[in-house]
């Protein structure tokens, strides 16, 4: 028979804080099998200030193809009036066909609504 061109099943939970994805993608003759979790917690500390810790994986496996990135982060926030700012940590695992990418950055950001 054909192949499809593209076809996508997906399972989707959510429940506080933490998302998932299972399923299946064809395109032409390749399938991938992944699978993607994603978590996040914050913690306000009065008006002014939050702390936030994400993390997640992508799991990809297929004839061929392998990838796995995991992700975690961690910042904290400063809010005041119509000014947000922004430190943070992040560290990235990559690896894609046996090679392996590790990045790790310390970054800030600012951020004025008008």
């Amino acid at each position: 028979g054909r192949y499809p061109q593209f076809t996508s099943a997906k399972l989707f939970t959510r429940s506080h804080g933490l998302n998932s994805r299972t399923g299946v993608r064809c395109c032409g003759m390749v399938r991938i099998v992944f699978f993607l979790a994603i978590g996040s917690y914050r913690q306000f500390f009065g008006r002014y200030l939050s702390c936030s810790v994400e993390g997640g994986m992508n799991v990809q496996r297929g004839e061929g193809y392998d990838r796995d990135l995991t992700l975690a982060r961690a910042a904290v926030d400063f809010f005041m009036g119509k000014l947000t700012l922004q430190l943070g940590y992040q560290f990235t695992d990559e690896t894609f066909l046996g090679d392996m990418r590790e990045k790790q950055f310390f970054y800030f950001r600012g951020k004025r609504t008008f």
